[in-house]
């Protein structure tokens, strides 16, 4: 996993919606990374939560907007 999140960092710098089946599946998968993970690899679950944070929610559905949320969720500093 290590070897890939920064590979999928890229995508999603470039592409905030990234998916091959649909718009924001590269936020789903992120968001399905346990909170351990990103508990565990701080620096790229704050550089995460930038991206994240900083997209601007107008526009998108409601389910990609959770997907969203439970990303920022899991990969905020606590």
């Amino acid at each position: 996993m290590l070897e890939v999140v920064p590979v999928a960092l890229e995508f999603l710098r470039e592409d905030f919606l990234a998916g091959f089946k649909y718009d924001g599946e590269l936020i789903v998968a992120l968001g399905e990374l346990s909170s351990e993970f990103w508990s565990e690899n701080r620096v790229m679950a704050d550089e995460v939560f930038l991206i994240v944070d900083s997209f601007v929610y107008s526009g998108i559905d409601a389910s990609l907007a959770i997907d969203i949320l439970v990303l920022k969720e899991r990969t905020r500093g606590r």
